[in-house]
């Protein structure tokens, strides 16, 4: 197969609103296999991690983590499973934290057609 695995999107959020982390630019497949969350602040924070299949509604009907604790200098890694993919353009990852600047989120993954 000729797909590369590269980040796909990285956010330190400014603010304690969702925000999305990644949304396709195009109609292909694409996959994400891990999403890397740090805590770089100096206590300990909450986190929200979202996938919307059609659209940007971050809430606890896409939550895959919902008000997740992190301690200061902690670092949660969420593996998708092996072979998932999602074909919709209007699908995204959300993002949240309950501190501002303090999450550095980073999705890694691939799309499915993107040459080397």
């Amino acid at each position: 197969r000729n797909t590369m695995r590269r980040q796909l999107g990285q956010l330190t959020p400014d603010g304690t609103s969702a925000v999305t982390l990644f949304q396709p630019t195009s109609s292909g497949a694409y996959n994400i296999d891990l999403i890397n969350i740090a805590n770089v602040g100096s206590g300990s924070i909450k986190v929200s991690l979202f996938h919307d299949r059609d659209g940007t509604t971050y809430s606890t009907a896409t939550a895959l983590l919902w008000n997740t604790d992190i301690p200061a200098g902690g670092l949660i890694q969420f593996e998708v499973a092996k072979g998932y993919a999602d074909y919709t353009e209007a699908g995204s990852i959300g993002v949240q934290t309950n501190t501002a600047d303090d999450a550095t989120f980073t999705c890694y993954g691939e799309i499915i057609g993107e040459r080397l």
